[in-house]
Order: structure tokens, then sequence, then C-alpha cells
């Protein structure tokens, strides 16, 4: 985890909230974890696959911001 963490430019504890469906910053209750598109892209690089391939959705649309 730690790891994973420090190639993805977080913090580890981010990581074991994410493994556990948990999200630290989440302040209403009964919705589902969300992450920043900016750490998801992070972890992603850092486990060598897009996006896309990680949620397994490929009509996930990146906000062109993001797009290089």
């Amino acid at each position: 985890i730690q790891s994973l963490a420090t190639r993805a430019g977080c913090v580890y504890q981010l990581i074991q909230h994410l493994e556990r469906g948990e999200y630290p910053n989440s302040s209403q209750r009964n919705t589902p974890p969300s992450i920043s598109m900016e750490k998801l892209e992070g972890i992603c690089g850092a486990l060598n696959t897009s996006v896309e391939n990680f949620l397994e959705c490929p009509s996930v649309k990146i906000p062109p911001k993001f797009q290089q």
C-alpha cells in the first residue's frame, strides 16, 4: 500500500480507505465514495493502466482539462 501511494503521489491512508470502499473526506452519509480525477489518474498511472481500464468502463468521459 505504501509503495502504491508513493508512486501515485498520495498518502497510504487514502489507498486503504479506497480499498475498503470508504473515502475519508465524505461528509454525506449514504453516498458512494468519490475521488478526484487527479488522484484517480495518479493511482492508475502508478498501476500502469488507464482510468477506463481501471474502471472497466470504456464510456468514461474524461473532462477536457485532464486530457493531454
